[in-house]
């Protein structure tokens, strides 16, 4: 399961990159060409595809592809576990 959302995270993040990035430690903002608004839209994006809500402040933490990819398998397994134990 990693593994397919690290696919969809890849794939939407390279919507809003100016670059074709291959490491997770590029920088959203300075090596990626990203601004905020970008970044925020990036967010909206993942918050739809994945239906997670993602914190502006988490989002604006993440400042490499690697802690988005990140931040999404957490919250999106956090959600998943919350949905689980409620059946």
């Amino acid at each position: 399961m990693d593994k397919a959302i690290r696919e969809k995270v890849v794939e939407i993040v390279r919507q809003y990159s100016k670059c074709n990035f291959e490491s997770e430690n590029l920088r959203l903002i300075n090596d990626m060409g990203m601004d905020s608004l970008s970044i925020l839209q990036l967010a909206a994006e993942l918050e739809d595809y994945f239906a997670i809500k993602i914190d502006d402040e988490e989002i604006e933490k993440a400042e490499n592809f690697g802690r988005v990819d990140s931040l999404i398998k957490f919250i999106y397994l956090k959600v998943g576990d919350q949905i689980g134990n409620n059946r």
